[in-house]
């Protein structure tokens, strides 16, 4: 998925995302594994060779697993992440959970952002049916757009975005870490999809939708069957 990939040489890779099509132009090494983050990997690569990550690199490993996996709330997280976790936190001199937390506030921040810049974070498109955005945005924000201003401006872009590139659905996930679930609102077109999607006779803008904090395990696999059904 990254751009450019077809103009540059593949010298390795390491991931712990699925599998699209990749060629290379002669073998190289890989590391595909079910794990919440990508710096757990390469945290496993500094245990096997049996050296110590400078502090720096420590904490910026740090920030990535828990970037990913929610301050390892996320069902993707996995007991490998939690003991790079542990173990790396101690390089870094820092508590992991305060760290997190802050971590998560500050790079969810809207400040200085328009409607149309949040529907472009996180963005996950499939079939060219579904626009999905999942942002780890603070529950208070939600709640001031909610009682304050309302969802119509919100669902006005949504319902632009779907009708601009013809998709079926687009919807805002924001999630509530502390909460463990995520408010969803979507374009006008899509309701019924979600109602499906989450076995509800109906589904209304703004709603709370328990344990849903992972685009990877709470949204796309339920959203996607809907469409290829």
């Amino acid at each position: 998925s990254v751009e450019g990939l077809d103009e540059a040489e593949i010298l390795e890779i390491f991931d712990h995302h699925n599998l699209g099509s990749i060629t290379t132009t002669s073998p190289i090494n890989f590391r595909n594994m079910a794990v919440g983050s990508t710096c757990t990997i390469v945290y496993l690569m500094y245990k096997e060779r049996n050296i110590t990550p400078p502090k720096e690199i420590a904490g910026a490993l740090l920030s990535g697993i828990l970037s990913d996996t929610l301050i390892l709330k996320s069902p993707t997280a996995t007991p490998k992440d939690v003991e790079a976790v542990e173990y790396l936190s101690k390089i870094a001199e820092v508590d992991y959970k305060v760290y997190g937390m802050d971590l998560l506030k500050a790079g969810t921040s809207l400040e200085g952002m328009t409607k149309e810049d949040v529907a472009e974070l996180r963005s996950q498109e499939k079939f060219n049916s579904a626009y999905v955005v999942n942002a780890s945005i603070g529950k208070n924000w939600f709640i001031k757009r909610q009682y304050t201003l309302g969802f119509s401006l919100e669902i006005h872009v949504l319902d632009e975005v779907a009708e601009a590139n013809n998709y079926n659905l687009v919807a805002l996930y924001v999630t509530d870490i502390i909460k463990n679930g995520s408010y969803v609102i979507f374009n006008t077109r899509g309701s019924g999809t979600m109602a499906l999607a989450y076995g509800k006779d109906s589904i209304e803008e703004g709603c709370f939708i328990p344990g849903c904090v992972s685009r990877k395990k709470h949204v796309v696999p339920i959203i996607m069957p809907i469409f290829e059904n």
